[in-house]
């Protein structure tokens, strides 16, 4: 067992795959979302089609506008909406820090997230006087009530532990824990820890 170690990770508070479709199925529900956006109703029902839910079996008389409109439950309609809002954060957000230091980009079920290689590359957005209207004053629908995102996040990794894989020889086990803010995605955090963890 490795000695109890704790260390403070910073990374930025994207909104991971879970925000883009529902598992087992393409990530597109953004791409919905931006073509009910364009009121291109056609376009965003060829997209329902390849995200393979249920919805996408609904009967209709080939009204696209009316089927999104009538006849999906409007909380699904608003989840696309929602989508396309987290996208554009994403992609504003990778703006930034592209501009502020070296990334990589990292592929997950093909949503894409530009994540900082070296911390320095959030400094600027440490900063207390970090115009966040430089996001374009974004605000993302949650529970009908518009609500400011932070852009970063911050949280303290307990190293517990380290052992021999049982199920992957060759492989360890790394036991950590940390707690986050409501809104924020462990699995961007463990994206980040893994980059940063590199450098150990």
């Amino acid at each position: 067992m490795m000695e109890k170690k704790i260390y403070t990770l910073i990374y930025p508070n994207y909104f991971d795959k879970q925000r883009f479709g529902i598992p087992g199925h393409k990530k597109v529900s953004h791409l919905i979302g931006e073509a009910l956006y364009d009121k291109d109703y056609r376009k965003a029902y060829e997209y329902l089609q390849e995200l393979g839910t249920k919805e996408a079996s609904l009967p209709f008389d080939g009204d696209y506008e009316q089927f999104f409109n009538q006849i999906i439950d409007q909380n699904i309609r608003h989840f696309y909406d929602s989508s396309l809002y987290s996208a554009d954060f994403n992609d504003r957000l990778g703006n930034i820090l592209e501009q502020d230091g070296p990334v990589c980009v990292v592929e997950d079920e093909g949503i894409t997230f530009r994540m900082p290689t070296e911390k320095r590359t959030m400094a600027r957005l440490l900063q207390e006087d970090f115009p966040e209207e430089e996001i374009g004053a974004f605000r993302v629908m949650t529970l009908e009530q518009k609500v400011p995102r932070k852009l970063l996040t911050t949280t303290n990794i307990n190293f517990l532990g380290c052992e021999k894989d049982k199920y992957f020889p060759g492989k360890s086990v790394l036991t950590i824990s940390f707690f986050l803010p409501m809104g924020s995605y462990a699995t961007m955090a463990m994206k980040q820890l893994d980059i940063f963890s590199r450098g150990f």
